[in-house]
């Protein structure tokens, strides 16, 4: 009898360890915040990321502020991060902030060569990443992949751009974008179809989707594209309207 009772109690004891093994914890598993909350995913469906979505802003404030917890939060994170292609290599490409100089940060990412292929110069593109390290003015991106290369942007028509007088269509409109990066009051180029551009006025607000592309700013490359004697930064390719008014 003695026996009996000592082996209920075991299988007891073991089947309530199993219940508490079981409860293996719904905690908040979320990654330290950097970005700065409008993050749209791209992902593809059954395939969704926690990543977030990189702030160079609020990466800059967080390391003026105090660089080694800056680092501290920053490193290992999984992050998206969005930003021109400035040159490809064999095996990552430098990405940078829109009207980068010399002191802003650059991101090393490291890409597979399937990725690395369909990237351009000048191109925007968002990838997701585990940030290694911070080096100088270099953030390491590695266990990289390229997410997308298509955005959406919301902006103020300023003007339609006709190709010659006898065009009965524009041909693009030039349009301010509220913010991109660490910019503010963006002029961009906007290529839509000609039936969408006649639709267009003056002060209308769009948001528009599309492939976007940095110009150059420098008069020795030539080709610096101005509006009213301001520099506009960036156009938009194959757009499309999103929203109109």
């Amino acid at each position: 009898m003695k026996r009996l009772l000592a082996l209920t109690l075991a299988a007891a004891l073991a089947l309530s360890l199993v219940a508490c093994g079981g409860s293996g914890g719904t905690g908040d598993n979320s990654t330290p915040g950097g970005g700065n909350g409008d993050t749209t995913s791209t992902d593809k469906p059954g395939n969704e990321s926690n990543a977030t979505a990189f702030s160079y802003s609020s990466f800059i404030s967080a390391f003026n502020d105090n660089e080694l917890k800056a680092k501290s939060t920053y490193i290992g994170g999984n992050y998206k991060i969005s930003a021109f292609v400035r040159n490809v290599e064999s095996d990552f490409c430098i990405l940078e902030i829109l009207g980068a100089v010399a002191q802003d940060y650059v991101f090393k990412v490291e890409l597979p060569t399937d990725d690395l292929m369909e990237l351009s110069k000048g191109q925007r593109v968002t990838v997701e990443g585990t940030i290694e390290a911070i080096e100088g003015r270099q953030i390491l991106v590695t266990s990289a992949s390229l997410v997308s290369d298509s955005f959406e942007i919301e902006a103020t028509v300023l003007s339609l751009v006709y190709a010659s007088t006898s065009s009965d269509k524009p041909y693009y409109c030039t349009a301010m974008v509220d913010s991109m990066d660490n910019s503010s009051n963006i002029l961009c180029n906007i290529y839509l179809d000609g039936d969408s551009l006649a639709t267009l006025e003056v002060q209308q607000r769009i948001a528009v989707s599309g492939n976007v592309y940095c110009l150059s700013t420098n008069p020795l490359e030539g080709g610096v594209h101005e509006y009213n004697g301001e520099k506009i930064l960036f156009e938009v390719q194959n757009a499309k309207i999103e929203k109109n008014g």
